[in-house]
C-alpha cells in the first residue's frame, strides 16, 4: 500500500496539528506535538527522520508552509 498524498498548503501556526511535515532548511520535519506559550506564542516540537529535534516558536497568526 502506497502512502497518502501530501499537498503543500500554508497555514497560521495556530491551525498546525501533530502529523503535520514542514521543512526547515532541507530537512523534513514532522510535528509532534503544538504546545502553547505563556505569551500567546505557539511552539512546534517537530522530529526529523534522523532523530534531530527543534522547537520553533511561532506567533499564532504567523503563516507556516506544511504538507498535510
Amino acid at each position: 500500500m502506497s502512502a497518502p498524498t501530501r499537498t503543500l498548503t500554508s497555514i497560521r501556526a495556530r491551525d498546525v496539528k501533530s502529523g503535520d511535515v514542514t521543512h526547515f532548511g532541507d530537512v523534513p520535519y514532522t510535528v509532534t506535538e503544538v504546545v502553547p506559550g505563556a505569551n500567546g506564542q505557539i511552539y512546534l516540537i517537530m522530529r526529523s527522520e534522523s532523530g534531530g529535534v527543534i522547537v520553533p516558536e511561532r506567533d499564532p497568526g504567523e503563516i507556516v508552509s506544511v504538507w498535510r
